[in-house]
């Protein structure tokens, strides 16, 4: 990622919708927030349009389309309700509908991509779900919210100096090693002694941040959610088991604070 990338990414709002509004209107600042919006998601973007047509070309036609449409105007994001459902979900008729305009197109004769026509926000959300099976868009979905958790432990570790994102890779990418093989290569690698023992609990505090962070990226793709919904979501998107601890401490802060308020 580079840095103008990171930079949008920083100016990125608490939750998703929030910066779903910011993105209103035809100021600077709303381009800017529709640019980060663009910049977070558009790998699940293109992957979805590359699932579903098969055609890189066409898929990234499409997704030029999507991207230049989002950036110049706000008209993709200007009726978007959290009340008719959650950000995935609106997002992902958006893309369902441009898929179909692409083969309703071809099937006509027409070109390849045709500009955006449609308004998500003027259809049934809910059916655009049901009615396809999703096409995939789940685990893409999920895939991207890992990906940008993976990200801000990457992040992090630039910033503070932890070694979380490095133990955890280390561990992600070299399966079959054992603790002592892994604390040995990862000393050589970073310049700093590593035990076994060391390592493991180096991997259980790198895990908990990683679940944290992972719970704040689906946090955002919601507008303020009590710790019910936001479990909800973790069970609808498969990622339940990542993020128990982290959720349980959530939730005895939040049963903390209430006793203190009473």
């Amino acid at each position: 990622m580079n840095e103008a990338d990171k930079d949008l990414m920083q100016t990125w709002a608490v939750t998703m919708w929030s910066g779903v509004f910011q993105g209103r209107g035809q100021d600077d600042a709303a381009r800017q927030a529709r640019n980060a919006l663009l910049v977070r998601y558009h790998e699940a973007v293109h992957k979805y349009f590359l699932a579903k047509i098969r055609d890189p070309n066409a898929a990234q036609e499409l997704y030029s389309n999507f991207a230049l449409k989002l950036i110049e105007t706000d008209r993709l994001i200007k009726n978007a309700d959290p009340e008719r459902g959650r950000f995935r979900h609106y997002l992902k008729a958006a893309l369902h509908h441009m898929v179909m305009d692409y083969y309703r197109s071809r099937s006509r004769g027409g070109p390849a991509a045709r500009p955006i026509t449609f308004d998500p926000a003027a259809h049934d959300v809910v059916a655009v779900e049901e009615g396809d099976g999703d096409g995939g868009f789940s685990s893409i979905w999920r895939q991207e919210l890992l990906n940008q958790a993976w990200k801000a432990l990457e992040e992090q570790e630039q910033k503070t100096g932890q070694t979380h994102y490095s133990v955890l890779r280390g561990q992600r990418d070299n399966p079959d090693l054992g603790a002592p093989q892994l604390a040995q290569r990862l000393s050589a690698k970073l310049g700093r002694p590593f035990t076994a023992d060391g390592l493991r609990k180096a991997l259980q505090r790198a895990r908990e941040t990683f679940a944290a962070l992972l719970l704040e990226e689906v946090e955002r793709t919601l507008e303020s959610p009590t710790v019910d919904e936001l479990e909800a979501e973790l069970i609808d998107q498969q990622l339940l088991t990542y993020c128990k601890k982290a959720l349980e401490k959530r939730r005895a802060e939040g049963d903390q604070s209430r006793r203190t308020q009473a």
